[in-house]
């Protein structure tokens, strides 16, 4: 069975497009534990995206798995192209603009090592996309931190959004408590909390995976 994923530090053998990969613009495709295929991508604008490169070590034709994972992870896209041809995707949530200080943090801590990625390519307000949901008018982030804090820090009035379908609305009540007992409550709260990786596993990862485990005991 075909597994995929989105492609870290230690895929870089993988790819030759290393900006794609610091974008969060890679997968790799893994079975029975190896890796069997590789793929990049870039965004174009909020509707297209190419594929930039794509690997079978395997001899299989593992394509469609990815546009399904890439679909899944940007589920704005309308469609992609690969070699001199366009595709279409199934587009499910448009995207919108939405201005900073609307959007309500339900996470901790950032990552460091992500925003500095982040902050190295950032320009734009247009390339930020985030996924949010919205709870009693409030729109509240539930992917996509790193690009989020990166766009506040360099000074952004507004970014992109889609609505998040996919969602465990009882966990993001929960963050949001957590966030208002430690004060935070805005982007600029957030800012003060750029941490270590270890420090993010910690104090964030850690704190989900145990919310969950408690839910399944």
């Amino acid at each position: 069975m075909i597994r995929v994923r989105r492609a870290g530090p230690e895929d870089t053998p993988h790819f030759k497009h290393k900006t794609c990969l610091d974008r969060g613009c890679a997968f790799i495709a893994e079975a029975e534990g190896r890796v069997v295929g590789s793929l990049a991508y870039k965004i174009v604008d909020h509707k297209r995206c190419k594929v930039v490169s794509y690997d079978s070590l395997d001899g299989g034709d593992h394509l469609a798995d990815f546009i399904d994972y890439l679909t899944y992870w940007h589920p704005y896209l309308a469609t992609y192209k690969f070699g001199h041809h366009w595709y279409p995707m199934k587009v499910s949530a448009p995207v919108y603009k939405v201005c900073l200080d609307q959007i309500v943090p339900e996470q901790l801590t950032v990552d460091q090592s992500k925003l500095d990625r982040v902050n190295d390519w950032l320009k734009h307000p247009e390339e930020v996309v985030v996924a949010c949901v919205d709870l009693e008018g409030r729109q509240v982030c539930v992917d996509g931190y790193s690009r989020l804090l990166s766009a506040y820090e360099k000074g952004f009035s507004y970014v992109y959004a889609y609505e998040e379908k996919d969602y465990n609305e009882a966990f993001i009540r929960t963050c949001l408590s957590w966030c208002q007992e430690e004060g935070v409550l805005t982007l600029d709260d957030l800012s003060k909390r750029v941490v270590a990786p270890k420090d993010h596993q910690r104090l964030w990862i850690d704190r989900c995976q145990a919310y969950f485990k408690e839910k399944q005991s």
